[in-house]
């Protein structure tokens, strides 16, 4: 079985070296391939634009990448760089489940503009099938390629994540394609439990998050 973890971001990202480090490591150990892009997402102006223009750009290009991506793999393991392996003894096959197509993790709160079920993007299982590339070409070419409008205008924070993730999965879910994990036993906090596969340090500073990723540094299982 061919699989992928995929990685990237082209902003402030000052644990970059740890997360690669880690992620490099499991990757090695399993035979999976590892796919980093930080650099080269776009122009400077909308990726670093903050608010709407900036994230929607982001979520874009990394739907792309993702899509790029699953050609040539099984299945793909997107993580945000801000995440951490935890026990390097546990293979992404342990979580495949052969009856879907894409594991996203939440719900979490509402969105506070919209009011939308918010579920991650920053851990993403994707199978590499007919379905799951149709899904996200069709979500690409509804995302507005003029980040200030399009059907996710009214969402100030997040916006190209409520689309994908908000709004174009769940409609999906009642097709069997998709799997929704809680966010706990994805290890969605930054306290980290025994045996715990890995922890995503979202919703924190810059420098609280390399803080943090050293902490988990130091009780990785391997």
């Amino acid at each position: 079985m061919r699989v992928k973890i995929v990685t990237g971001y082209d902003g402030i990202c000052s644990y970059r070296e740890m997360a690669m480090a880690n992620f490099s490591e499991y990757c090695e150990r399993w035979g999976y391939e590892l796919v980093a892009k930080f650099d080269g997402w776009g122009p400077v102006e909308e990726i670093q634009g903050g608010g709407q223009i900036g994230w929607t750009a982001i979520f874009r290009r990394r739907w792309q990448l993702i899509a790029q991506e699953l050609d040539d793999c099984d299945w793909l393991l997107w993580l945000d760089p801000d995440c951490i392996i935890m026990n390097m003894t546990i293979p992404i096959t342990k979580f495949i489940d052969d009856t879907i197509d894409v594991a996203i993790t939440g719900p979490f709160h509402p969105c506070d503009k919209c009011g939308a079920p918010v579920y991650s993007s920053g851990v993403i299982l994707i199978r590499s099938c007919d379905w799951s590339k149709n899904m996200l070409r069709d979500c690409l070419a509804e995302m507005h390629t003029d980040w200030r409008q399009g059907p996710t205008a009214h969402c100030t924070e997040l916006a190209g994540n409520n689309w994908f993730c908000c709004k174009f999965l769940p409609a999906n879910m009642n097709m069997t394609h998709v799997k929704v994990i809680a966010p706990k036993t994805a290890g969605y906090y930054t306290v980290v439990t025994p045996g715990q596969f890995l922890v995503h340090l979202y919703g924190s500073s810059d420098e609280g998050r390399v803080s943090a990723m050293r902490t988990c540094l130091t009780t990785v299982v391997r």
